[in-house]
């Protein structure tokens, strides 16, 4: 017995989606700064729901000292589709190495740049791009720089990473964070190539990098603002409010695996059309 043309078709295009899957983004330790964690002893009540542009502290007209840095994205899942109404939130260090956080040994609060945000969130549009303004992370004792991130859908944190940079990559063994990923082969997922730009809002010079956010979740999106996120622990529903970051810059998004949603499809028709042929060949 011939198997039925669309079973045929259906299992090829799962196998071939499940080949050209994106590679998801690794996790990574939240570390011991999170804005928000239970340690944390400052006043972070300003910072609940901060927006996407850490150079600028509500209030202030001065600007965070430091390399002005245009970081972005897009966010999707594995299969490539693009999320839209998530969450990213943003934390690193100043300038100068030093976090929004108490006063420790390695991160001493009262040289802390008053002017820097510390923290930002964004949330993806339809299209899942995500953007931050804010200024090339500084150096502190027992690390490389980095970026912290989280990825919140639905109200959970469905990734806590970090990205980091190819100009320190002669330090990737010896850093506590990234000598995992490299020997996991995941470190490129996470590192930021840098190219030099212009901020247009205020034509200051900035450095510039993109990296596509890859999460292990299957979601949709429909007209009307409804997500569906559908995971290990089973599908839920949330009505969003989708907002277009007000932070742009220039480039294109790196990273994932291999692949690309218009690649699958051909892939698909061809092996349909080869299907059919073969089944009439059959008769």
């Amino acid at each position: 017995m011939i198997p039925r043309i669309s079973t045929l078709a259906a299992a090829w295009a799962a196998l071939v989606a499940t080949a050209f899957a994106l590679d998801a983004t690794p996790s990574t330790t939240e570390g011991p700064y999170y804005t928000f964690n239970s340690g944390q002893t400052l006043d972070t009540s300003w910072l609940v729901g901060a927006d996407n542009d850490l150079t600028l502290v509500t209030g202030k007209t001065t600007r965070a000292s430091g390399t002005r840095f245009l970081l972005s994205g897009t966010l999707v899942n594995t299969a490539g589709t693009a999320i839209s109404g998530a969450t990213i939130e943003l934390w690193q260090a100043d300038n100068g190495g030093v976090y929004y956080y108490n006063t420790s040994a390695g991160n001493n609060t009262a040289n802390r740049d008053s002017n820097f945000q510390s923290y930002g969130t964004c949330v993806t549009d339809s299209s899942g791009n995500w953007s931050f303004r804010t200024v090339h992370p500084g150096l502190y004792t027992g690390r490389i720089r980095h970026f912290h991130f989280k990825v919140n859908i639905n109200g959970s944190t469905v990734l806590t990473s970090q990205f980091m940079f190819a100009t320190d990559s002669a330090s990737f063994s010896s850093d506590g964070v990234a000598s995992p990923l490299v020997a996991a082969g995941t470190m490129s997922l996470v590192t930021l190539t840098v190219s030099s730009g212009i901020d247009s809002v205020d034509n200051a010079t900035a450095e510039i990098a993109a990296k596509q956010i890859v999460v292990n979740v299957s979601t949709t999106s429909s007209s009307s603002g409804t997500t569906t996120t559908t995971g290990t622990s089973g599908t839920s529903t949330t009505t969003t409010t989708t907002t277009t970051s007000s932070t742009s810059s220039t480039g294109t998004s790196s990273g994932g695996g291999g692949g690309s949603p218009t690649l699958w499809a051909a892939l698909a028709l061809a092996t349909a059309v080869a299907g059919r042929a073969a089944v009439k060949r059959k008769r």
